[in-house]
């Protein structure tokens, strides 16, 4: 099962925040143009430039980061141990043990409806870099069908 862009995109603080970040970018730059004219060129462009670069990159970042753990990620039980928001978003903690291990662990999210289905004590799938175990990522948070999946494992 390969992970959901959008799932991706829209749960993920980070990756959300990055592609936000390019439009409102622009936006900004836009209206430099209209209140500095030419001034807004000479000064605003290339920050413009490297604020999008920026955004691409950390997006590309936390998208192929998803991506690695679901290709080459070793799937195993875990349990979620906190949803913390604050306005708009927050951190998704969970736990789960890898050999003789049991490992905390925490992802950026977003306030959306998926997220907040999660509570304390909920079994989970955790995705976890088979070299770097602390390195992690709730299955269902980033699938198409993560909603009905998690609401499967209660």
């Amino acid at each position: 099962m390969k992970p959901s862009l959008p799932a991706i995109l829209w749960n993920d603080w980070p990756a959300l925040a990055s592609w936000i970040g390019v439009p409102v970018t622009w936006a900004l730059y836009g209206g430099a143009l209209f209140l500095k004219g030419e001034q807004a060129v000479a000064h605003f462009f290339l920050p413009a430039i490297a604020a999008t670069l920026a955004c691409f990159a950390l997006g590309a970042w936390r998208i192929r980061r998803v991506q690695a753990l679901f290709a080459g990620g070793t799937e195993v039980a875990g349990q979620i141990t906190g949803v913390w928001i604050v306005r708009d978003r927050g951190r998704l903690e969970f736990r789960y043990r890898v050999g003789d291990t049991e490992c905390h662990c925490w992802t950026p999210v977003h306030k959306t409806a998926r997220v907040l289905a999660f509570t304390p004590g909920q079994a989970v799938r955790v995705l976890v870099h088979p070299a770097h175990p602390r390195r992690a990522v709730v299955k269902e948070l980033y699938t198409r069908t993560g909603a009905m999946a998690a609401a499967r494992i209660r």
